[in-house]
């Protein structure tokens, strides 16, 4: 077989959507002629683990760890600061108050300033070194590199320039997709950095992965001296076998459960959809005795802030991060899935592993979303309904639609067409094509 050598922040026992999809990657590549080898971190920090991402790891798999200086994890903890707010329930309220301010603003001013193109940069010098390492010692044949973080695409790159070889650089997001993490002040000198950063990437690897046609429109307008032949898209999945003998679980009998899976941040701008549970349990004495939200995974201190501040406590269950078989045994039990992209610059490119999990669970789906690459595919597949973020009146509408019909017991998936063009190992073939191509 021939070798590649896979560079990922994101790997077990990190949890979360970047490393599921790398994993997945990694456990079918064997199949289409490709031996992974993986290159990460030691003692990596992230907002939660999962011990059964490790489990889907492929026997015998070659993982190298390497060093990195990683100040942001010593920021975090300096400032006590907590991801989702639950450690900062014993802390006084004006104690709360200003290390809340404090934190937003501090890290705001170190990151715009210090971490450039983000905190990972102390990754950087260590993983091009241990990288080197790696192919000498397994004649390595082609680099994947896999962002965010970005700092992964400028170890690649460097890995690139240094050995000759083929160079596979995958995007899940562009790479200023999120530009209140590190230039929330929306400095121009950081811009065009970023800029320079993302060109000097495009130009030098061999292929451009993305997860979605919208994200390669982007970039060929952006980058009008690439190739669009260049730029492939490879879209996030699911994998049927992640379901196979799970059973259903029902969090909340006999009521009519609506669940968000996974990190649910406050700039994804869920304030209107709150906003509309105030509404229906305020006026709707039926819809408040039976619903129930449920919120498996992450929940942003500002996001429980808004749920307190609107009185919504009664009706909404934080449960915390499950690792994935315990959450898609959540889904697998519930009546309709919510996912809230928000209206942020990139929104309408995003195409969030969470819509697949979704698909694998094959329950009906109420995306807040506009107009773009997942209202395309809840709408062509027959998944559930699509809203505009902001339109209060269409997603009263679409909850009261739901609601009436799992009353009359007629709730039930209606997706339509094929899916398997999102499996996880009919995916990995795609990725093991564009390997072959740059190393043909």
């Amino acid at each position: 077989m021939k070798k590649v050598l896979v560079i990922a922040y994101y790997f077990p026992p990190l949890g979360g959507g970047g490393t599921l999809r790398t994993v997945k990657f990694v456990k079918y590549l064997r199949s289409f002629g490709w031996e992974p080898v993986v290159l990460t971190v030691k003692s990596p920090h992230y907002l939660a683990e999962d011990p059964w991402l490790e489990k889907q790891l492929p026997e015998n798999l070659a993982i190298f760890r390497s060093k990195a200086f990683l100040p942001g994890r010593f920021f975090r903890k300096a400032l006590q600061h907590s991801y989702d707010g639950e450690n900062e329930t014993t802390r006084p309220a004006i104690l709360k108050r200003l290390a809340g301010a404090g934190f937003t603003f501090g890290k705001s001013l170190v990151y715009s300033l210090a971490f450039t193109p983000d905190e990972f940069v102390g990754w950087i010098p260590f993983g091009v070194r241990k990288g080197i390492e790696v192919i000498e010692q397994e004649k390595i044949d082609a680099i994947y590199t896999t962002a965010p973080p970005n700092s992964v695409h400028l170890i690649g790159r460097k890995i690139h320039r240094k050995t000759g070889l083929p160079w596979v650089a995958d995007f899940r997001d562009l790479w200023n997709q999120y530009p209140e993490s590190y230039n929330p002040f929306g400095w121009r000198w950081k811009v065009h950095l970023d800029d320079r950063f993302e060109e000097k990437v495009l130009q030098d690897c061999q292929r451009v992965l993305v997860v979605s046609a919208t994200m390669k429109r982007e970039l060929v307008h952006k980058y009008p001296q690439v190739e669009p032949e260049k730029i492939r898209v490879v879209t996030n999945g699911f994998d049927p076998s992640d379901i196979e003998g799970l059973l259903p679980l029902r969090m909340a009998p006999e009521k009519f459960v609506v669940t968000h899976a996974g990190t649910l941040f406050a700039w994804r701008k869920s304030a209107a959809f709150f906003r509309v549970l105030q509404k229906l349990v305020r006026e709707n004495e039926a819809f408040a005795e039976n619903f129930r939200l449920l919120l498996p995974g992450i929940v942003h201190s500002e996001v429980r802030a808004e749920i307190r501040r609107l009185g919504l406590e009664p009706w909404v269950d934080i449960q915390g991060y499950k690792n994935y078989p315990d959450m898609m045994r959540i889904l697998l039990g519930s009546d309709v899935l919510l996912l809230i992209i928000g209206n942020q610059p990139h929104a309408a490119n995003v195409l969030t592993l969470k819509l697949f999990d979704y698909m694998n669970a094959r329950c009906p789906i109420l995306a807040l979303a506009p107009e773009g690459e997942v209202s395309r595919l809840v709408q062509k597949h027959r998944l559930g309904r699509s809203c505009l973020p902001a339109n209060e009146a269409a997603i009263v509408n679409a909850l009261l639609d739901y609601f009436s019909d799992w009353r009359q017991k007629k709730l039930a998936w209606q997706g339509a067409g094929d899916l398997s063009a999102f499996h996880r190992e009919r995916l990995t073939g795609q990725l093991a094509e564009i390997l072959n191509e740059v190393t043909s």
